[in-house]
């Protein structure tokens, strides 16, 4: 393959290039919006579970704080 390529310019491998860069631009676009779908649905999930159960959520919030103050002494 090495050899194959020993006489290629610059100019012959471009198409190639824009073609990677064109797919990993789409596999990107689609991997963000993935990202922000499954991001507002676990938001949404979220708010569903404070509004049903808001005690769990202000001692689990509370417990949280709790263990990140105590890592904070420790630093």
């Amino acid at each position: 393959m090495a050899q194959e390529q020993e006489g290629r310019t610059a100019e012959d491998l471009k198409p190639g290039g824009r073609e990677t860069v064109g797919d990993y631009r789409a596999k990107g676009g689609q991997v963000w919006e993935d990202a922000t779908e499954r991001t507002r649905t676990f938001k949404e999930d979220a708010e569903q579970y404070v509004r049903e159960n808001p005690t769990k959520a202000v001692f689990t919030a509370l417990g949280i704080g709790f263990v990140l103050w105590l890592i904070v002494l420790r630093h």
